[in-house]
């Protein structure tokens, strides 16, 4: 239960990928001749989350080395490869090198793999200093009925550093009695014990943590202080208000980034001015990400300005995160597409895909095209596109097409955004591959597949959905199966057996589980199911954390189908919560058929150029029925006629050039 390398106030923050050309670096040097080589590809490979890399790193675990065998083993925890578990296991068993012993505990741990907690517990009494904390680490993952008795011993007679990864185990088991052992040392001097006991706290007894925070914020070390604003965030502690403000004021400018994004996750609006005045103080880039982000947000109109300037920024990061920002905002700006549209031409794929994604929601077909959806090449920019085309209405055929081959790419994120899309497009010719992708290895992937045959609502999948149901061990798989099963009926028994589910998960505090659980009992008008709903559009959708968890949870309304989904968007429309509310209102505009603009023009840049008709309809923006709220944080600006734009793409294709020739 270490501290977080990203924060959970970062949220979804945009970040710069990879690409399909450095990812495929990585996985060759996987292969090179030098050791440490070998050893730094797979670090970042685990790191970054490449899953394309999955097949690759299995194949090393055999490698000569130690250390890099060690690197692999670490790297496959990281992905919760779960299905490479058991060879994991004889590899703790059976490998010569307590450093790999040590890096496959601390992977069965991360996997969840029970069956190796004997083996792991014996490793905690091993002479490497390694391999005891490597057990301790995976012990409070795992749990046990023994595992406490050990913990609580070694932390009595171990050393700083072993003390440390006790008191973190101790709060991730989350045995209540271990508070007593652990509450002594948040007044540690060891600033490191400090930490841990703090964040074993927020989960033991966060009464405790919550009474002194506005304290512990005010350390004056900057890892502790970035530790104390996620427990913050985590404990959602909303009296801390003025302790953030300060931190946004005077901190440094990583604890100062910290604190805007702990404010935009509590939904702290008027500490938006606080973060855009820092903003002005020209902060480190990273810093500028944060504030940028944190910002849009909250909904926070003002900053719109410096989001167009990031635009023209010749830092990557920045030009991502802009575009992120106005995508949440979503301003009523007749010149938008014109300051966006060259975006979409960038050498940089993350950049130009979120461009690509910001086009669509504003109803932009120019890049809807057979030349364009023929040549893309790149996972990034093929995801961008495939994730737009749910917003741009009805499709012919040769888009469906384009998506169905996508289901068969070997990439991950162009997985997922083909199924949602065929799913949204309710494209029924897709389902024998959809019901193939129901036994993917990636649960990301498999539950995208069963939201998708939820919207086509076929039969022939009702028998792998029972399956998924009774035997998949992803809590979130299964409530997702439930949900799409429902809607082919569901006997007396099953309705009962969902009430208890979303009870249980309901009770435990598992929200998005709950949600899940009751969009089944109202799709089957199940008694008392509307209020269940209700009750969280009054809670959870309005008020806590202003997540994207929230934002994506509400896609699932669709499978109730647009008229019914319809009036609950409506109600999460009017939320508190912003990111709840920008979601809500671009579904309605969806709703509404946004028409779209065609540019005439072709591109010179290395990327294919939108296709572009005349047209008499103008840009419809995703709110332009809205009434203006651009002071209560909808996100919504005055305009002027959207046809402003068409004279603008000569010259804007002529900056794009310039621009790209500059960078080259």
């Amino acid at each position: 239960m270490t501290s977080p390398a990203v924060s959970i106030a970062d949220d979804d923050m945009p970040r710069l990928s990879l690409g399909a050309k450095k990812e495929a670096v990585l996985i060759k040097s996987l292969s090179a001749l030098g050791p440490l080589t070998r050893l730094n590809a797979a670090s970042k490979l685990g790191e970054l989350q490449v899953r394309d890399s999955v097949a690759h790193l299995i194949g090393k675990l055999s490698d000569e080395n130690p250390q890099v065998r060690a690197e692999v083993v670490r790297a496959l925890g990281l992905l919760h490869v779960t299905r490479i578990a058991p060879r994991i296991y004889r590899i703790l068993v059976q490998d010569p090198s307590p450093l790999v012993r040590a890096k496959a505990a601390v992977a069965l741990g991360e996997m969840g793999y029970a069956e190796a907690r004997d083996a792991i517990m014996a490793l905690m009494d091993r002479p490497d200093i390694r391999e005891r904390i490597a057990a301790v680490k995976a012990m409070g993952k795992l749990g046990g009925a023994k595992v406490f008795k050990h913990l609580v011993r070694l932390l009595n007679s171990g050393t700083g550093e072993l003390k440390e990864a006790v008191i973190y185990s101790l709060g991730e088991h989350g045995d209540k009695r271990s508070a007593s052992h652990v509450r002594k040392y948040i007044d540690s001097k060891n600033i490191g014990i400090q930490k841990a006991a703090m964040v074993a706290l927020s989960t033991l007894e966060p009464q405790t943590v919550r009474q002194r925070l506005n304290q512990l914020l005010l350390k004056s070390n900057t890892e502790f202080q970035l530790t104390a604003l996620d427990v913050t965030a985590r404990l959602h502690c909303t009296t801390c208000q003025d302790t953030i403000r300060f931190l946004i004021e005077k901190g440094n400018d990583d604890v100062s980034g910290g604190a805007a994004s702990t404010a935009a996750w509590l939904n702290l609006k008027s500490l938006s001015p606080d973060i855009h005045k820092r903003l002005h103080m020209n902060p480190s880039v990273q810093a500028r990400m944060k504030f940028m982000w944190s910002l849009g947000r909250l909904g926070y109109m003002p900053v719109l300005n410096e989001a167009y300037d990031f635009l023209e920024s010749p830092v990557p990061d920045l030009r991502l995160v802009a575009l992120g920002a106005i995508r949440l905002l979503r301003p009523r700006d007749p010149q938008l597409v014109g300051k966006v549209a060259p975006l979409a031409y960038e050498t940089e794929p993350s950049v130009a895909g979120e461009a690509f994604s910001l086009l669509a929601e504003y109803g932009y077909r120019g890049f809807v095209s057979k030349n364009v959806l023929k040549k893309i090449k790149s996972p990034i920019l093929i995801s961008a596109i495939a994730g737009g085309l749910p917003w741009l209405g009805k499709m012919d055929g040769y888009v469906i097409s384009a998506l169905r081959r996508w289901l068969s790419v070997n990439n991950y994120e162009v997985q997922k955004a083909s199924i949602r899309a065929l799913g949204i497009l309710r494209e029924n010719r897709a389902m024998p591959k959809l019901l193939s992708l129901l036994y993917h290895q990636d649960a990301q992937v498999k539950m995208r597949a069963i939201f998708a045959i939820g919207l086509i609502n076929h039969p022939d999948a009702r028998t792998t959905l029972q399956y998924l149901i009774s035997k998949d061990a992803d809590p979130h798989v299964r409530a997702l199966a439930w949900l799409s099963y429902s809607l082919g009926g569901m006997t007396r028994d099953q309705e009962l057996l969902v009430l208890n589910h979303h009870s249980e998960t309901l009770a435990g505090g598992k929200m998005a589980l709950a949600f899940t659980y009751a969009l089944a009992l109202v799709a089957r008008d199940y008694k008392g199911s509307a209020a269940r709903l209700q009750n969280f559009f009054d809670t959870w959708f309005s008020r806590g954390e202003n997540s994207s968890v929230k934002a994506q949870t509400l896609e699932l309304l669709l499978l109730l189908g647009n008229k019914r989904s319809r009036q609950w968007f409506e109600i999460a429309a009017r939320s508190g919560l912003y990111r709840v509310r920008a979601m809500a209102l671009l579904w309605l505009a969806r709703f509404r058929e946004p028409t779209a603009i065609h540019s005439t023009k072709k591109s010179v840049q290395p990327l294919p150029a939108p296709v572009m008709k005349k047209t008499k309809q103008p840009l419809k923006l995703p709110f332009s029925s809205q009434p203006d709220e651009s002071a209560s944080g909808c996100g919504c600006a005055s305009s002027g006629s959207p046809r402003d734009v068409l004279p603008l793409f000569p010259l804007l294709l002529l900056l794009a050039v310039r621009r790209f020739r500059h960078r080259s």
